[in-house]
């Protein structure tokens, strides 16, 4: 963020102004660090530069999710099958020897998602520039994948306002990189998550919902509707779909309300913020996290 920043919505202690926020490093991963305006001063003590944050993603991991074991049994079930054949005796050795096979190929299947996934980065990269980054040559996937997301941006009729914004939330100590804000032709507010996963799933909403409590905490106006694409993994499937997340504000409240609680109820709060009491009618909301509706391919 270019300017000083006043993070301190929902009735949390009045909160330092915020310079900026980025990534570092964090023992072997990173976390988001929000840099103060100015350095609090502490008698004796080194001054203080800014404040942790937590991720989204990493927030969003506590939340179980029953279809990765599943996933991970298909692909080893899988691989058995490919490679231990009837009517033939094996060792323990072998047998042991495909076992690791089998997991390595899920974490080979795991890791080539995962670079599918990257590749949306060439999304914003198109969304900046105009033009596809000459890094997406040489990689089918990724290709098809741009292709239909641009199918789907052209259809939707969006106009990008915001690329890869990094929000925060101080008082509830988190941070995250929302994918883009837009306006449609209606000159309503789009907030638009890019999926690579082979389903939707319903902890895809808290997601939104963090970002826009985030925007809120800024001071931004809250999105209108909410977007949530899913861009296809291999060419079998022809378009990227959609579904939304909220498109009137009863349900955006009951996602924004849920999810403030959900953070609350982990404690990943900096430790420094004191617990405050829930504001009225903020309260969790079940239906809100289920995905509604069928899902919506580009026309």
């Amino acid at each position: 963020m270019s300017a000083p920043v006043q993070c301190c919505g929902g009735g949390l202690p009045k909160q330092p102004q915020i310079n900026r926020i980025e990534l570092r490093k964090w023992g072997e991963s990173q976390r988001y660090f929000a840099y103060y305006a100015e350095p609090l001063t502490r008698k004796g003590k080194k001054p203080l530069e800014g404040l942790w944050l937590s991720r989204t993603t990493s927030l969003l991991n506590l939340i179980s999710k029953p279809a990765l074991p599943n996933w991970y049994a298909e692909m080893t079930a899988k691989h058995f099958l490919d490679h231990v054949k009837p009517d033939q005796i094996y060792t323990r050795e072998q047998l042991d020897a495909i076992a690791k096979d089998a997991l390595r190929r899920a974490e080979v299947e795991r890791d080539a998602s995962a670079s599918v996934g990257t590749s949306t980065h060439n999304i914003q990269h198109h969304l900046q520039y105009g033009r596809w980054p000459d890094w997406l040559e040489g990689y089918s996937e990724a290709q098809h994948a741009a292709a239909c997301w641009l199918e789907w941006w052209t259809a939707a009729g969006l106009t990008a306002t915001d690329i890869e914004l990094t929000v925060a939330h101080i008082g509830l100590g988190y941070a995250g990189t929302l994918d883009c804000l837009a306006l449609d032709r209606e000159g309503r507010s789009i907030l638009c998550d890019w999926k690579t996963s082979k389903k939707l799933y319903p902890e895809m909403l808290w997601q939104v919902a963090a970002y826009a409590t985030a925007l809120q905490d800024h001071g931004r106006p809250l999105p209108d509707v909410a977007y949530i694409v899913r861009l296809p993994k291999d060419s079998a499937e022809r378009n990227a779909c959609h579904v939304v997340a909220w498109d009137e504000p009863t349900r955006r409240a009951q996602l924004i309300n849920g999810w403030r609680t959900f953070v609350r109820a982990h404690e990943m709060r900096p430790s420094s913020v004191k617990e405050i009491s829930f504001a009225t009618g903020e309260s969790d909301d079940s239906d809100a996290f289920v995905l509604r509706g069928d899902v919506v391919p580009a026309q």
